[in-house]
């Protein structure tokens, strides 16, 4: 990835907070294209 070789697609960001948010979007998948990422703010 640092070299520029791999490209890793981010689908969303959610904080802790929102985690069940980001499970029941994870669950549901559609729409779904690439990660979900939790940050831990």
């Amino acid at each position: 990835m640092g070299q520029g070789k791999i490209k890793v697609i981010i689908d969303s960001e959610y904080t802790f907070e929102n985690a069940v948010e980001a499970h029941n979007k994870m669950l549901n998948g559609k729409g779904l294209v690439g990660k979900i990422i939790l940050k831990p703010e």
